[in-house]
């Protein structure tokens, strides 16, 4: 189903409570008609069941639609500067390098690096230093 098809619904349902709410002042008017009561409920209620169904099918059209993948292999996440593995969990801000769990104990040196989470985006540094000179 359509996004637009779900639309229409909801607003068929929209204006289908309306009607069933023009109903009520009659039931409770000074000759009220207890019948014209149930008839507004039930018009209602339909109306109301309505919109419920739009919004049903509108999610199910939004869970359906693919989801857009990166269209160049620069938008993709990139994985750990040294193994090129792992997601990058850290970043030494000295060598410009995003490292993984596993390379972060290899490299770590507390006199020299500065360490802060890794928020990989979608450039990649400059200058890169190998790690193997740390």
């Amino acid at each position: 189903m359509r996004a637009h098809t779900a639309a229409w619904i909801g607003a068929a349902g929209a204006i289908v409570s309306l009607v069933g709410l023009c109903f009520l002042p009659a039931a409770f008017g000074a000759h009220g008609d207890p019948a014209m009561l149930g008839a507004g409920g039930g018009i209602l209620s339909f109306g109301l069941l309505l919109v419920s169904c739009a919004i049903y099918a509108r999610a199910r059209t939004l869970l359906a639609a693919p989801i857009d993948a990166p269209s160049s292999p620069a938008e993709k996440l990139r994985n750990c500067d040294v193994c090129e593995r792992y997601a990058p969990v850290i970043q030494c801000r000295v060598h410009l390098l995003h490292l993984c769990g596993d390379c972060v104990a290899a490299h770590y040196d507390f006199h020299t690096c500065a360490y802060v989470p890794s928020t990989r985006g979608k450039q990649r540094p400059r200058k890169r230093a190998t790690a193997a000179g740390s």
